[in-house]
């Protein structure tokens, strides 16, 4: 028998593939049907939010701030790792970072936090001094 995280994930797949929803939301009800597999669809929407929540996650930016940042910085920084004018942000203000910030934008983080400038520099100088 198929799984649900499979079923969700292939209607995810054509949910984005630009067919019709109207005809993607009778073909799924059909096939349910077909094969009796009505208890699953609660299991089914679970997943569905679950890879919705993380596409959101992976196509838009995380930022980490120290401290309140204008409009224009924030476009400096989609700027800085190539990131769409347009991308959506999330938010975070962390004042252990002391100054700077982490980006994680893509399946990748930026960290120019000022903490971690500081740390690398305290490990540098252990490290020649040893």
């Amino acid at each position: 028998m198929i799984s649900s995280q499979t079923i969700a994930r292939g209607l995810f797949s054509v949910l984005r593939s630009g067919v019709p929803h109207e005809q993607v939301v009778k073909g799924f009800s059909s096939y349910i049907h077909r094969y009796h597999l009505e208890a699953t669809v609660p299991q089914i929407i679970s997943y569905l939010d679950f890879f919705a929540s993380q596409k959101a996650r992976d196509e838009g930016l995380s930022l980490v701030v120290a401290h309140p940042v204008s409009d224009e910085v924030v476009l400096e920084i989609k700027s800085f790792i190539d990131a769409a004018d347009s991308t959506p942000v999330s938010l975070t203000l962390d004042e252990s970072l002391i100054g700077g910030f982490i980006a994680r934008y893509r399946h990748t983080e930026h960290d120019a936090s000022l903490s971690t400038q500081l740390s690398r520099l305290e490990q540098s100088i252990i490290h020649n001094h040893s």
